[in-house]
Formats: structure tokens, sequence, C-alpha cells
């Protein structure tokens, strides 16, 4: 009760600050430069608050999302298509791994089906290692690539329901048996009820009225806001917002969005559209206003059951993230919801999603404006200061305080305003293009191989930013000494506004100054379990600290007597699985021994495959909440340095940096898992 309450007192303070700004603030006796300058502004400003109110609004009237009561021989078969384009071996097959451990009442209804649109020998076997099914398309036969993948599956298979799901996302065990359900809600969610709609759907083909139930996207490597800003212990993923709170909510309106895998849809559904969308390069969010369009009802949970990886180089988040942008304006524009029999409430949500994207135009006009004003000497508000200062500053905090209560700590205002910032030069361009028709066609799988994670981005985006911050330093220098005579709280007002600006440049140059090593931090797990290292004989009992895919570090009271390079063999066990691994000796930091792991997947491999679910069929451990506010200020200086010319490192530091490189790269067996030292391209569709 308490949140509705924050949540109607926000609204109602930022609806009479936008009155005021429209009605009291603009600089109309300034003339028309003035008020070009200004009316942009305050556009801008209203499209960021409608945002805030929309999503406060949602927020207010969610309501949790229901389950039926399913009896276990009433399950019904699932397909589950895993689509892959050029993606690698390794990756493949952690993926086959975790969907042939899914638990399910009645196994022989899962079938799993590798989807490959390149007709690749090695993957066809590597699905029959598997036991799994492959269907196969030659290249210049899939025009529509994913769509066009899963739809040619869809002719060649026949369960009533259909889990999507992209190369690199893992399964949790328990997927099937708490999402299934989902499709399964009747009024009074009786188990009468319920068996009452099983053998209606047993007798009309599965015409289900849930069209898809869409669960998080969730991810076991950090992404590139948590690693690049050294800010992996104080945020979380940048996804967890949209998937674990917005789009949740929006299943109160029948709005939520599919988005591409995680995802669990009725065959029965998909085919009264025609299969997947096709007419946009973001087929999922075209195919989810299709299907509610059509009438079914589409839900959204906020329970992850699956982990995949996060763009790796930021290259390859600018052309994921320019997709979805550009894919979004083209779903509209073929789907036309507004002009549709969708409800007031879903139409607003689709609205709301149209607005979010002009978060690239308004970014720019809050980094610019206030450069303008101090250099140029361009009044965009004729206002009493404080009466500004008063209304601004106290719908300013509740928003703050709200968006924190209601996110659960997974957004905060600050957070948004940096990845916006760091996000908004490479979008603006390929985003303008698309709003006024210059279309784009090609879809592009966004690369998921570790093999390029120290590539630098684009120097352009670099020297633009720093552009910018040099352009802010110097109105706030200048704001400083008051060259052009404002009143002082006006000069406190800018000032603020410049230092703000001054701040998340900083992280964006930084953003774009990768951290070495960056492959052996973006995947690990922070777990304790019982564990044992065998060499020569002699057995040594020990507890894990940090493991992935490639290293394994174990705290031991007892001298292990290990030299760099000897080898071992080391079991690690939890509640359920129990796996034995070839490894060989790295270094040793105090009561701390790392091991590399000298297993493969070129072949099927049982005891990777069961340390491979001790480490995927679990949530990760990394932060999902947002950290203390003054965790920033500490924070803020490591990314000022980042920034800086470095000193020259001493020769016995960086030899001693090199040795542990070198013995790290040494474990390489298991390498070829998750990152194949052959360059090879991975990817993977949202």
């Amino acid at each position: 009760m308490w949140k509705k309450a924050l949540i109607a007192a926000a609204i109602l303070a930022q609806a009479v600050y936008i009155v005021y700004r429209v009605g009291f603030t603009l600089p109309v006796r300034f003339g028309l430069v003035a008020m070009v300058f200004a009316v942009v502004l305050v556009v801008a400003e209203m499209s960021s608050v409608f945002q805030g109110l929309f999503e406060f609004f949602t927020f207010g009237r969610r309501n949790a999302v229901r389950k039926g009561p399913l009896a276990d021989e009433d399950y019904p078969d699932v397909d589950i298509f895993i689509t892959t384009h050029n993606e690698s071996r390794g990756l493949i097959y952690k993926t086959l791994n975790g969907c042939t451990t899914l638990h399910y009442p009645d196994p022989a209804k899962v079938h799993i089906y590798l989807l490959d649109d390149t007709n690749r020998p090695e993957m066809r076997e590597l699905a029959a290692s598997f036991g799994v099914d492959y269907i196969g398309m030659d290249a210049g036969e899939n025009p529509s690539k994913k769509a066009g993948n899963l739809n040619n599956a869809l002719r060649h298979t026949a369960s009533p329901l259909v889990v999507c799901l992209d190369s690199d996302m893992i399964p949790k065990s328990t997927f099937l048996d708490e999402v299934v359900p989902y499709f399964y809600e009747t009024a009074h969610n009786t188990p009468e009820e319920v068996r009452a709609y099983v053998r209606e759907l047993e007798s009309n083909g599965h015409r289900y009225r849930v069209g898809y139930v869409q669960t998080p996207q969730d991810f076991y490597s950090l992404d590139l806001f948590q690693h690049n800003l050294f800010a992996e212990d104080i945020i979380p993923n940048d996804q967890d917002y949209f998937f674990k709170k917005v789009n949740e909510a929006r299943s109160s309106m029948n709005s939520p969005i599919f988005c591409g895998s995680n995802a669990i849809l009725s065959r029965e559904a998909l085919v009264s559209i025609g299969g997947l969308s096709t007419d946009s390069i973001t087929e999922d969010l075209s195919s989810s206003i299709k299907l509610q369009k059509a009438g079914y009802v589409s839900k959204a949970i906020s329970e992850s059951y699956g982990y995949g990886l996060s763009p790796f180089t930021i290259d390859d988040l600018r052309s994921q993230r320019t997709r979805w942008s550009r894919g979004f304006v083209q779903a509209m524009r073929a789907n036309k919801p507004f002009r549709s029999r969708l409800s007031f409430l879903a139409k607003l949500s689709y609205l709301d999603l149209y607005n979010y994207w002009m978060f690239v135009f308004r970014r720019v006009v809050f980094m610019v404006l206030p450069i303008v004003t101090v250099l140029l000497g361009v009044r965009v508000l004729d206002t009493d200061a404080l009466h500004f200062v008063a209304l601004w500053g106290g719908a300013y905090a509740l928003y703050n305080v709200t968006l924190a209560r209601t996110s659960d700590g997974t957004m905060g205002r600050f957070y948004s305003n940096l990845v916006e910032t760091i996000l908004a030069p490479y979008l603006v361009v390929g985003l303008a293009k698309e709003l006024v028709g210059i279309r784009e066609d090609r879809f592009v799988v966004t690369p998921k191989s570790a093999q390029s994670v120290n590539d630098t981005p684009s120097l352009r985006f670099t020297v633009l930013n720093w552009v910018t911050f040099v352009l802010t330093v110097a109105a706030l220098v200048l704001n400083i000494v008051n060259i052009q005579g404002m009143p002082f709280v006006s000069q406190l007002i800018v000032g603020y506004w410049l230092l703000q600006n001054a701040v998340l440049l900083v992280y964006a140059i930084s953003f774009t100054k990768t951290r070495p090593g960056m492959e052996d931090e973006l995947t690990k797990w922070s777990i304790t379990l019982p564990a044992t290292v065998a060499v020569c004989g002699a057995r040594f009992d020990a507890t894990t600290h940090e493991l992935n895919e490639r290293h394994i570090t174990v705290r031991s009271a007892q001298d292990l007597a290990l030299a760099p390079g000897d080898l071992a063999a080391l079991t690690v066990t939890d509640d359920r699985y129990s796996a034995s691994l070839r490894v060989s000796y790295l270094h040793r930091s105090g009561d701390l021994h790392t091991f590399g792991i000298d297993e493969s997947a070129e072949t099927f491999n049982a005891e990777l495959n069961q340390y491979l679910d001790i480490l995927h069929d679990r949530d990760t451990t990394y932060k999902h909440t947002g950290g203390s506010r003054l965790a920033w200020a500490p924070n803020f200086l490591k990314n000022l340095r980042n920034i800086l010319p470095a000193a020259p490192a001493t020769a016995r530091g960086a030899d001693v940096r090199a040795a542990r490189r070198a013995a790290d790269l040494e474990a390489t067996t298991v390498g070829a898992l998750v990152v194949p030292r052959p360059r090879a391209a991975a990817g993977r569709r949202r």
C-alpha cells in the first residue's frame, strides 16, 4: 500500500512540475532563438517525465501473474527449439547439455531440436551425441534469418507448446516444470477447473488462451556496464530492470514483449499469425504485437530460468542496441498497434515503449543545452529561480526515491542516466535514419565470442565523448566565473546540470577503455562447495572459492605441494551433481589454489557435463540490486583514474603480471568450450 501512495505522490509532483514548466517558465521575452531551445528542452523533459510516470503507473497496477495447478499427467508435449547460425561448438555444447538436464513429469514428452540455418555437419554430429534432433537449412534458403529458422522448424514438428532458446541461453532444470503451468490459469485456479481446461484443450487442438509466457533473459557473464566501469559490485545487469520489473508489470495490460528467447509459445497461436514475423529485424517484438492483436493473452514473469552471455565488446553492444531500436520502429510501422483493437492501456504501453527509444535524442538535448546556455548566453528559462528549485527539486527527489523503491534496487536515476549517456552516441544516427524512412533490413547476429573482448570501439565515439567533456568543463568554469551575469540561484542550477553531465561523460569515456583479462573475469561463480584434490595417490580436502568454465580456485589449509603445470584430479560436488575433472595447477595465493581445467568438449564428456550442470543449474552470484549511493564516490575515482594517462608499470610488476597471465593461458583445453582459441565467430539473437 505504501508503494502505491509513493507512486501517486510522485505522479502528482511530476504533473505539477510539467504544468509549471509549460505555463510559467518559457522565455517568451528573450526572442525566437531562446524560445526554440526552450521548447526543445521542455519537450525532452516531458518525454522523460512521461516515461517515468507511466512506469510508475504500471508498477502501481501490477498484479501477480498466475499459473494453474497442473497435475503431472496433464503436462503436454513440448518442443524445444535452439536456434544457431554461426556459433561455436563449445557454445552450443553447453546449451544442449542444459536442455538434456531439464526436469519434466514425463521426459518422453520433451522433444529437443537444434535448428541450424547453415547446415553444418559438426552441428548435426553434436546434436546426435546428445541424442537430440537436428533440423538444418542451407544458408541460401533462409533470407528471414532467425524467424525463418524457427518457421521452418514449425513445419517439421508438432507439439502444442514451443520453447525458444538462443544458442547461448542455458536453461535451469526447473524451467519447464515451473513455466508450462502458466498456460493453464483458469478463473478460480482450482484443480477441477484446470483439469476441465486440459480436456477442453485436448478436444480443440490445444487452442490455448495464452499466446506466450516470457521469462527474463538473465546472464552468467557481466555486462559491459558492470565490467568496463568497475561496477560489478554496485550495479546489476542493465537488462534486469526491463525483464524483471517492466515487462512483468506490462502483463496487467496484456502488452509484455516476447523477446525471442527464454520463452514458451503456443504453436496454434504462432500458426494463426503465420509464424514468427518477418516484417522487422526484431521479429520477436513484431510477433508480440500480432499475437496480442489476435486476442491472445501474453504473460511475462520475473523469475529467471535461463542464463546466457552479454555482448563482449562495445561494437557488439552497439550493433545489438541499434538493431533493437531500428527494429522497434519497423515493428510499430508494420503492425500499427495504435489503429488496432488493442485496449487503451495496451496502446498506451506501446506509446511508452516508443517514447523509451527517444532517450537517444533526449540525452543529446540534456548534454548540449547547458553548454549552449553558458557559451552562447541563450536563456532557456524565465522564472523565479527559487520557485523553480522548489518545484523541480521536490519532484526530482520524489522521483528518485520512487524509482529506487518500485524497482527494488534494479535501477536508479543516476544509473539510468549513465546508461543513456553511454548509448546515445552509438544509436542516434541509425535511429534517426529509421525514423525518416531509411530502412535497415540486415539482421546482424550479436556476436558472442570472447576472442575480441579487449577490442577497442571506433575512435570517433571516444573523440566525440572527449569533445563534449571538454566543452562541458569549459562551460562549467565559465559558469563559475559567471560570464553571463546570471542570478546566483540560476548559476547554481546550471552549474549542477553541467557538473552532473561532466561526471556522466567521465564514465562514458572510461567505458571505451576496456579492461585487460576480461574473458577471465566475465564469467565466474563465487560458490562454496566441497572439493577434493587428488595427486600422486594423496587426497586433500578443500572447498571451492570461485569457479568458471576454465578455472577452479579452491581453499585448502593443507599444503598441496604442487608446482605450476603439475597434473591432478579435482572432484567438485553439490546436492545434485558430482564432477571429477582433470586439472593442472596454475598458482597459489595464501590458502587459495587455482587450477586450469583440462577437459575437452570436442566429444561427449559426461564428467564435464556434470561440472557444467554444477555451474549453470543455479542462479548466478552476481549483483542483482543496486549498491549504496556511497559506493559511487570511490567508483567514480576509479573511472577518473582510468581516463587519465597511466603511469608506466615497474618492470617487476609487469613481469609478474605477464607470468600470471601466461600461466592462466596454459589452461586451454576447456577453453575450447567457452573461449575457443582459434578465432571463431559466435553469436546469438537477443
